[in-house]
């Protein structure tokens, strides 16, 4: 099957970009054609259609006057300029449709979380043979309070009839909370696939960009390391980290002295705790990094082990 993996972006660090290289690599495997079409593509190779990205100047515009303030529009206006952004979309989106004839398109977020009003409406009608459709729902938008209050009746409409379709062809959620969650709310069945980790896949090996990480990071022979592998955004409760550091370097690393690190290196009261974070901040969460970095000043005064 010629398979196309749809999101506002791909080839980044969040954990859709992510989920979505790893279901390449598994199709590809089961000998699958598998293509990208994403609003920006980062680091992969695909079809870029900037329009679909969730950034993009017109669709912000939208989702500021959909969700925070009707200022620039009418109800009925926004109406139009929703409908006509997505006609835009879909004259973009159906050349490369046709000219690839996909079996099968996979939109991972177009069809549940809001991002991009106009996209699942430009997919409802598309020209010629229609691929098979499979929405995979790995955030729902009743689950952020951005979209808990849209401006107008035919935006909660929109969210209503829309995210997710009860038509698609498929659906797909990362866990059995979420199942039913959108069979109750929706009446949607969907099938879960959970996110996955490759434990048999190659370790990462040293090249030309980490090999000197640990120099760069101050991290010493002995010490240890805690890894928050997510983006720097609010809802991830970053905060957290910090107060479970704080147990571990009070009550739990005395007893550690003297054992050894996973590198198996001699941990000693010299030794710190790292926490390590990607450095991969959304533009919008400039305030919450401000607040994790005050509550980590506290923290240091609590605990001088916390680096």
């Amino acid at each position: 099957m010629k398979i196309a993996l749809l999101h506002y972006r791909v080839g980044e660090n969040d954990g859709v970009s992510l989920e979505m290289k790893k279901w390449r690599t598994v199709l590809e495997r089961m000998g699958h054609e598998v293509s990208y079409i994403a609003g920006s593509l980062g680091q992969e190779e695909g079809y870029e259609i900037p329009s679909i990205m969730y950034d993009n100047s017109r669709n912000k515009r939208i989702l500021n006057n959909a969700f925070i303030n009707l200022e620039e529009f009418s109800p009925g206006s926004l109406f139009e300029e929703i409908r006509t952004y997505s006609n835009e979309i879909k004259r973009l989106l159906i050349p490369i449709i046709k000219k690839e004839n996909f079996d099968c398109i996979v939109g991972n977020n177009i069809w549940s979380l809001g991002c991009n009003l106009s996209l699942p409406l430009a997919m409802e009608d598309l020209d010629g043979r229609k691929p098979f459709l499979i929405g995979h729902h790995h955030d729902f938008y009743w689950e952020r309070s951005f979209y808990s209050n849209p401006t107008s009746n035919y935006v909660k409409n929109l969210l209503e009839d829309n995210f997710p379709p009860a038509d698609l062809d498929g659906h797909v959620v990362i866990n059995s909370i979420a199942q039913e969650e959108l069979k109750t709310k929706n009446g949607v069945l969907s099938e879960v696939i959970p996110n996955v980790f490759d434990f048999n896949g190659t370790v990462c090996n040293k090249d030309t960009f980490n090999h000197d990480l640990k120099k760069k990071l101050g991290i010493e022979k002995g010490d240890l390391v805690f890894l928050q592998a997510t983006r720097i955004v609010e809802r991830k409760a970053i905060e957290l980290i910090l107060h479970v550091l704080k147990v571990f370097t009070e009550e739990f690393f005395p007893f550690l002295i003297g054992s050894r690190n996973p590198s198996g290196e001699t941990i000693d009261r010299r030794s710190r705790v790292h926490l390590v974070l990607p450095g991969f901040a959304e533009k919008d969460s400039s305030e919450y990094h401000q607040k994790l970095e005050a509550l980590s000043k506290i923290m240091l005064l609590v605990s001088d082990d916390i680096r």
